[in-house]
């Protein structure tokens, strides 16, 4: 078991108070995965050439993709062995556990994040390594070359998994958390916020764009 638990994390927050605030974080990394695709559709000017042997090219760096994911595991993901904890987890990931699972289960088994192995049978990057390093490029902006250096994954493997795993994350949560109606219970505690600023009624007005929100 892991340490903490989504009532822990969020303090003196109902569950129902605390969902809403992991359902408010998904909502954000799907927003953000949607502009960084449309980033790299304006960038992309000609397809980039992946792989293989090729005069010049220089030979792969000896990685040890095995000690990468044990060090990942033994730092976050061994329970209450982990040498860091779940306060350390939520701050460096920008996300509770509880969010970050929903994230693991919804894309682990698609794409690039599956075990691989090459034709000696050596495993190849594991997928749960893969995962961290574009989430950590996405919620953290960090740059691909320090992924290499800690995670022992290359830049241009990457940035090629970083686009798919923004087109999965599009794929598997848009269409429950983008571009859909309010549930009763969401168009109430919007209501009842906005009451709180002198707006009875008022669920969303584009003439109070300008007030700050802060819906968790």
């Amino acid at each position: 078991p892991q340490k903490g638990n989504a009532m822990e994390l969020h303090g003196d927050m109902s569950m129902e108070e605390a969902t809403e605030k992991e359902d408010d974080l998904v909502v954000g990394i799907v927003s953000s995965a949607l502009a960084h695709l449309a980033g790299e559709l304006e960038e992309e000017e000609e397809p980039r050439q992946w792989g293989g042997s090729r005069p010049g090219k220089a030979p792969n760096k000896n990685r040890d993709f095995t000690k990468a994911h044990e060090q990942l595991v033994a730092n976050y993901f061994s329970g209450d062995e982990s040498i860091y904890d779940e306060d350390d987890f939520e701050r460096r990931f920008r996300m509770p556990r509880t969010v970050f699972n929903r994230l693991k289960d919804g894309i682990i088994g698609k794409g690039p994040f599956v075990l691989q192995t090459d034709a000696a049978k050596k495993g190849g990057i594991h997928p749960l390594v893969r995962l961290v390093a574009c989430l950590r490029k996405l919620s953290c902006g960090d740059t691909t070359d320090r992924e290499d250096e800690n995670l022992a994954i290359g830049e241009s493997t990457l940035d090629r998994d970083y686009k798919i795993f923004c087109q999965l994350v599009v794929e598997v949560f848009g269409k429950q958390y983008m571009c859909r109606s309010p549930t009763p219970q969401e168009v109430q505690r919007a209501q009842a916020i906005n009451k709180g600023r002198g707006f009875p009624g008022l669920f969303a007005s584009w003439d109070c764009k300008h007030f700050p929100w802060k819906l968790c």
